[in-house]
């Protein structure tokens, strides 16, 4: 079963050379090495300084200071069949056996000697992504094709089924933001283009799937920092981003891992993004722009017009806050470069560089209590 699923994959990643050909044109952010010292690393979960690493071919789950230069990785626990999904609560860190196992676990990783502890198995076929939301513990349930949960607090969790998707979706990866719950569907014996990312809202008695985005290459890992949401597309070697509050995301490239690398999940500590890659057998991360705590409190005062920015390059800012000004504005273009820098004592409008070719930038907005506001604009 395994040589046949690594054949299908392998095959994938021939397919999509085309696509390979078309993205590394683009401008794309370096990546720095963590690790080179992993086997098939899929998900990772941080915890102080360290890493706590599944490795789905060998069985295992181990740890390392991801702060060191030259990290080495040590084993936490030896007994589990395929990891292939981590969630903690508390101390005890949730794993989905993709293997023959089939099973949810858990260990306590506060204990030196960690053992695996079964919370349900039984009705599960290949188990990956996991996510809480309050007690409740989502799985992905690819094998079956849906989405299923269950209560940690009840002595023996039963599974109850969420969504149900259609034949061959694949779910994998599992994300809970506020109410609402974001998934990957690999779809990957299908179409290598036909993968996809949808969510449905929690709060619903009858749970409708929303596709966010479709015709997507292999999508797995995803994580949250601020309003982007960063995925994998793992046969493009490919990480990219949305913003999760525009009614029509577009994705925008944010790196290359390189061919064959095979990126699988992610996980953000700080303003690091960290990309685990299954065949390339490494952890490597890249810097993202710093979040400010005040983000979204400015940026329901502030607005940007026009946008898309008209033949004259001149941007507009309103400001609806009576009580500040803008003083400075900086515009960075898709990978977190800046390209201009404004200070003045009270700033109404830019005037962009004519120089900028048609695409995506981010406007960095400062006011006097130093609040910062981020927005999208189009050229």
């Amino acid at each position: 079963m395994i040589k046949s699923s690594l054949k299908t994959l392998f095959v994938i990643l021939f397919l999509t050379c085309s696509l390979q050909a078309q993205i590394s044109s683009a401008k794309l952010a370096d990546v720095i090495t963590v690790s080179t010292n992993v086997d098939s690393p899929s998900v990772m979960y941080i915890v102080n300084n360290e890493m706590y690493i599944t490795h789905y071919f060998g069985d295992k789950i181990t740890k390392m200071d991801y702060k060191q230069e030259s990290p080495t990785a040590t084993n936490v626990i030896t007994e589990v069949d395929r990891p292939y999904g981590l969630a903690s609560k508390g101390n005890d860190l949730y794993i989905a056996e993709y293997g023959d196992a089939n099973r949810i676990s858990k260990i306590d990783i506060t204990q030196e000697s960690a053992t695996p502890i079964e919370v349900v198995s039984g009705d599960l076929y290949r188990p990956c992504g996991l996510a809480f939301h309050g007690n409740d513990l989502y799985i992905a349930d690819a094998g079956k094709d849906r989405i299923v949960k269950i209560d940690i607090t009840e002595a023996n969790p039963t599974l109850t089924t969420v969504v149900k998707l259609p034949e061959l979706s694949s779910p994998f990866e599992l994300l809970v933001v506020g109410d609402e719950l974001y998934f990957t569907q690999r779809k990957e014996q299908t179409s290598p283009s036909d993968g996809r990312l949808s969510k449905i809202n929690l709060t619903e008695e009858n749970f409708t799937v929303v596709d966010i985005l479709t015709e997507l290459y292999t999508p797995q890992g995803m994580v949250l920092y601020g309003d982007d949401l960063y995925f994998v597309e793992s046969t493009s070697n490919t990480i990219s981003k949305i913003n999760i509050t525009d009614s029509n995301p577009i994705p925008i490239v944010v790196v290359n891992t390189g061919e064959g690398s095979y990126p699988s999940r992610l996980t953000i500590k700080d303003d690091e993004l960290f990309i685990s890659n299954f065949f390339g057998n490494s952890i490597v991360k890249l810097k993202l722009p710093s979040l400010s705590v005040d983000e979204f409190t400015l940026n329901d005062n502030i607005s940007i017009f026009p946008n898309p920015v008209q033949e004259d390059r001149i941007l507009h800012i309103r400001n609806k806050g009576s009580e500040t000004i803008v003083n400075k504005v900086e515009v960075y273009d898709a990978i977190g470069k800046i390209l201009l820098s404004k200070e003045s004592s009270s700033i109404e409008s830019v005037p962009l560089p004519l120089t900028l070719n048609e695409g995506v930038y981010y406007i960095k907005i400062t006011d006097s209590q130093n609040r910062v506001s981020t927005k999208k604009v189009y050229i």
